[in-house]
């Protein structure tokens, strides 16, 4: 991942969201939100990811990267929880909002690296193939990883949400509460 100032990475964000929610006929009114949940999904990956350093008042701080993995998967929890709240307000599934938010942080390159390192593997030299394995070994784990990251970050504030609502909904209708033992 390159480092970039955070408002580069939001407006890569932002633009990456509006094309796909463009792409997937979002209606006009709720556009502006989807492409504002996709800067912030990637605004916040790029934070989370890489390692910063500042300097304020002759003090430095900062923190240490925690890679692109949680990264990833910190951006897509942020959007969805951005989705759940926004769809409360503007009464439309949050999935219209979230999904188009969080394409932008799929792991196009490492799965592009992964398919043709193995679609390369009888081509490399035969000293050389066990290094090629483990780089598409890896490639594909990263991608793979991030994937799951992604699906676990949208899917979590839904899931919260809806628990919440029965919840809500059984409270007001007088219904008790199961307690887990």
């Amino acid at each position: 991942m390159i480092d970039l100032p955070t408002p580069v990475y939001f407006a890569c964000g932002c633009a990456g969201a509006a094309g796909f929610g463009i792409l997937f006929n979002v209606p006009p009114r709720l556009l502006l939100v989807c492409v504002l949940g996709g800067g912030i999904a990637v605004a916040t990956r790029g934070l989370v990811a890489l390692d910063h350093t500042y300097a304020l008042f002759g003090h430095t701080f900062g923190w240490k990267g925690f890679g692109i993995e949680v990264g990833a998967t910190v951006g897509a929890l942020v959007a969805g929880v951005w989705g759940v709240l926004w769809s409360h307000k503007l009464r439309t599934p949050s999935s219209v909002l979230s999904v188009p938010a969080v394409i932008p942080l799929v792991p196009g390159v490492f799965s592009y690296k992964a398919l043709m390192n193995l679609v390369n593997i009888n081509h490399v030299n035969p000293t050389e193939r066990q290094a090629a394995l483990v780089a598409t070994f890896e490639y594909g784990l990263k991608a793979l990883i991030i994937i799951i990251g992604i699906t676990l970050g949208v899917t979590l504030p839904r899931m919260v949400n809806r628990w919440m609502m029965k919840r809500q909904a059984a409270r007001a209708a007088g219904v008790p509460l199961k307690v887990a033992h």
